[in-house]
């Protein structure tokens, strides 16, 4: 992994650049930092016993910092990748939703126009609405604010696919816990990208989706208190975490 290229932190965090996209993975596991226990920490709700792996508060001040040197003249798109989800039509209160990657990461994706947030856990598919705040960008896919949010854990398990509560949430815009799939990202130019869902068995594309987002294209820096700069502990929802959120 580009970790020391990046200057992240082994395999748990880290960033490179691939044609016209920045490509960033965050650590939703351990050290989210600010207060708060990650899903994996002592004490955490999966009962693990894993990190932290590096000094308070040090992921995300990496991504703050990574994200704000992107020349997206260079890579206008940013799509950031991390395991747990936390728009996910599972029960609020479930483990599978990360509330507390939620109020960590949420506002540097916003502050710094993240484009795509992509995740997995869940062995299921779901594609969702830009979102921020628990909200639907009321733009949708036409050029909207908020990053966009898909879940793909649909690739293969041994325990099978999960099966998502109905009715979807409300800002579920397809989802899918029936057919194994995998996702192909095809960045057409600068301002227009395409998602699809491709069934594993028959290379059907199951769902297509294609974001248009115009980009401030120039040499500098996206970031720089685009939105402000973020504090901690911040709770972007309204209040501190939800059920199903761990802070200490």
């Amino acid at each position: 992994m580009p970790s020391a290229e990046s200057g992240g932190v082994e395999n748990f965090w880290y960033s490179y650049d691939y044609g016209m996209t920045h490509y960033v993975q965050i650590d939703t596991e351990t050290d989210l930092g600010h207060g708060f226990i990650a899903p994996d920490e002592p004490g955490g709700p999966e009962k693990e016993d894993s990190g932290p792996f590096a000094l308070m508060n040090q992921q995300t001040d990496w991504l703050a910092a990574d994200l704000a040197a992107v020349n997206r003249a260079k890579t206008p798109w940013i799509v950031v990748a991390g395991h747990r989800p936390w728009y996910i039509s599972v029960a609020n209160d479930s483990s599978d939703v990360c509330w507390v990657c939620k109020d960590v990461f949420e506002p540097i994706f916003l502050n710094y126009s993240v484009d795509l947030v992509l995740s997995g856990h869940v062995h299921a598919y779901q594609r969702n609405a830009p979102m921020f705040n628990n909200q639907p960008d009321p733009k949708e896919l036409n050029n909207p604010t908020f990053p966009w949010y898909i879940t793909n854990g649909a690739a293969g398990h041994y325990d099978g696919l999960d099966t998502l509560d109905r009715p979807f949430q409300n800002y579920s815009r397809y989802a899918q816990d029936s057919a194994y799939g995998w996702s192909r990202l095809s960045f057409h130019n600068s301002t227009h990208l395409t998602q699809d869902f491709i069934a594993s068995s028959n290379g059907t594309v199951l769902d297509s989706a294609t974001l248009y987002k115009e980009h401030k294209v120039s040499g500098e820096g996206y970031g720089n208190g685009h939105h402000g700069k973020p504090n901690w502990p911040m709770w972007p929802h309204g209040g501190p975490p939800a059920s199903g959120g761990w802070k200490v």
